[in-house]
This record gives C-alpha cells, sequence and structure tokens, in this order.
C-alpha cells in the first residue's frame, strides 16, 4: 500500500497536467461562450422584425432649400429657409414646423435670448423690423403665414431657448387659426430669420447647430434636417 500511493499520487499529477493542457487548447481555439442575453435576443428575435414592418416616412412634397451652410459667429446673420413646389401638380400640406435654439449653450444657432437680451420676434414681412436683428417672419404674406409661441427655457446649466415657428396658410375670416396652404407649381413659401449667430463652441462639434423642419400633410409628416457651422 505504501509503494501503491505514490504511483497513484504521479498518476493523479499527469492527469491534472493534462486536464490543464486540455483547458487551455479549448479556451484558445473554442473561446469562451457569453452567458445568454435575453434583451439582445429579443431585439435580434423580435424587434428588428417588428421594425422593418412600419412604414416609412414619406419624402417632403415641397423642396426645401436653405441660405447658408457656413455663419460666422458673433455676427448677425439672415437664414432663409424656402420649400418650393417643383412637381406639375398642386401640393397641400397643413403646416411646417421650424425648430431651432437661442442662447449660450453651444447646441444654439443663435445667441439671442443670452445675457438677458430679448428673444427673437415673430413679425409679419411688412414690418419695418422684419430685417433687423431679433425678428423672423414667414412669406409672401398672401399665401403664408406663421405663429411662433414664447420659447421655453431649456437647460440648467446653461440657458437656451427652442423656437417652434409654426408656418401654414393664412386663417380664414373670424378665424384666429392658421389652415392648410395649397402651393400651385412653381410657388414657394419662406421663412427668414435674422439673430445674431452663437460664439463657436472648442471644436467643430461644438460649432455645430441644426435647423429641423417637420413638414405636415393631411394625413403624414415627414423629417428634413439642415446642419450649419459657425465658423
Amino acid at each position: 500500500m505504501s509503494v501503491a500511493l505514490p504511483i497513484l499520487g504521479a498518476v493523479l499529477a499527469v492527469i491534472g497536467v493534462i486536464l490543464m493542457v486540455v483547458q487551455l487548447f479549448i479556451n484558445l481555439f473554442i473561446g469562451r461562450q457569453e452567458p445568454p442575453d435575453p434583451i439582445q435576443d429579443f431585439i435580434d428575435d423580435v424587434a428588428h422584425s417588428v421594425i422593418a414592418s412600419f412604414d416609412k416616412s414619406p419624402d417632403p412634397q415641397l423642396s426645401y432649400t436653405l441660405s447658408k451652410d457656413d455663419v460666422i459667429a458673433g455676427r448677425v446673420t439672415t437664414l432663409t429657409l424656402e420649400g418650393v413646389n417643383k412637381t406639375e401638380e398642386d401640393i397641400t400640406i397643413s403646416h411646417a414646423t421650424i425648430t431651432l435654439y437661442s442662447g449660450d449653450d453651444y447646441v444654439c444657432l443663435f445667441e439671442n435670448r443670452a445675457n438677458e437680451t430679448d428673444p427673437i420676434k415673430l413679425v409679419s414681412e411688412t414690418d419695418v423690423n422684419h430685417d433687423e436683428n431679433g425678428y423672423t417672419y414667414v412669406g409672401p404674406s398672401g399665401l403664408s403665414v406663421g405663429e411662433l409661441p414664447t420659447p421655453a427655457r431649456l437647460g440648467t446649466t446653461s440657458g437656451y431657448y427652442r423656437y417652434d415657428l409654426q408656418a401654414a396658410g393664412p386663417p380664414k375670416e373670424a378665424s384666429t387659426g392658421l389652415k392648410a396652404v395649397i402651393l400651385k407649381k412653381g410657388e414657394a413659401f419662406k421663412s427668414v430669420w435674422t439673430a445674431k449667430v452663437n460664439k463657436r463652441g472648442d471644436d467643430d462639434e461644438q460649432s455645430t447647430s441644426w435647423i429641423e423642419l417637420v413638414e405636415a400633410l393631411l394625413k403624414d409628416k415627414c423629417q428634413l434636417q439642415f446642419m450649419l457651422n459657425r465658423v
């Protein structure tokens, strides 16, 4: 028995080494199996197919252009966003909503309302101040008008304000609500903003601002974004 114990110990040691080598090869060539992820499995098996079944957002009915891609930081500038009917048919849109930001945050396009300055105000196309710093208008007045709610303050560490300008057709008589606008071939509406451009950020990413446009049709919507660089 005393002779068998050392032999048994040696055999067990050899078996242990062999098992270690086998485990090493398994780890190298087979790799470690990740534990099941039920969330990822749900995304792969269910969510992707559900999303694929969604209707795609329609293309905009009007052709939209922005007058500038680059704006000079710290200077007053005028931006014109225009939607033109380039088709052969009449186009009816319920309204278009134009969203941008002003304030002292790096996301802001304009700095109006920063340092207690006045917010950008909506006036008519014929107002004497329509092309002055801090004013916006929608035109042509016979075809389209705008509504601009008081911008809401956002942010806690910085002050910035969201403007949601709604452009549509002029209201009917004895009514204050806007109505759908019908544009014939070649007709266009425009939203014009004149304001002081916000300062540059620390890099190009923090010197980029966006204007968002949502075109609301009678039964659907589409969305566009315009990127501007503050240089």
